[in-house]
């Protein structure tokens, strides 16, 4: 039975203390300042951006610029990966792909001494997918209510870290299918595997 769930929401008040800490980090870092110059874009887009951050401690920012190299992406990251709190990175170049990104993987101790990983795309400005995080973000936050905040960040906090289950199927179980609780949303989960082999092109 898909219960509903109870008034008191301990999930928004541990979201809004990630959250706070996230902004925290991005201040300590210096971004997106750091990138906000002549021909510079940076967007935070993710679970930050809507206000659904949970347990996992992330924060996804997208850059544009005119022009999108490997050395140009490394030149514009030199000042972050510098940073004394960035303890390790990846980096991937996926210029030549449909992509058409470097994708940057960066983990840094935050103010409370737990470990952040920021994940960081460097994207073509004008590019098939510049706007695209963006604009999602604005869909999901136009048909969120309290009730479906609520499912979602008590979903996001029940998620195995171990499983990396996409937030893209919390987001469509709840608003798509009126899923409320982690049990239930566990049973649609392992259905809906089953019949789609995990594809999954929903959009809010």
């Amino acid at each position: 039975m898909n219960t509903l769930l109870p008034a008191f929401d301990p999930c928004k008040q541990r979201s809004a203390a990630h959250a706070a800490e996230a902004r925290q980090v991005l201040a300590m870092l210096g971004l997106p300042a750091l990138w906000e110059q002549a021909d510079t874009r940076c967007a935070v887009v993710g679970s930050l951006a809507t206000g659904l951050l949970a347990a996992h401690l992330d924060i996804d920012l997208h850059v544009y610029t005119p022009d999108l190299t490997l050395a140009g992406s490394v030149a514009l990251m030199a000042p972050v990966l510098g940073h004394a709190a960035v303890r390790r990175m990846t980096c991937r170049n996926s210029i030549a792909t449909d992509e058409a990104c470097v994708e940057w993987h960066l983990w840094c101790t935050g103010p409370s001494g737990r470990e952040w990983q920021l994940d960081i795309i460097h994207l073509r400005a004008g590019s098939a997918y510049d706007g695209f995080a963006e604009d999602f973000g604005r869909r999901l936050l136009a048909v969120l209510t309290p009730e479906r905040r609520q499912a979602i960040l008590h979903i996001k906090f029940h998620l195995p870290r171990h499983e990396n289950i996409p937030a893209l199927r919390v987001y469509e179980a709840v608003i798509a299918h009126g899923i409320r609780t982690w049990p239930a949303f566990r049973r649609w989960l392992d259905d809906q595997t089953e019949q789609t082999g995990g594809i999954n092109r929903w959009r809010p």
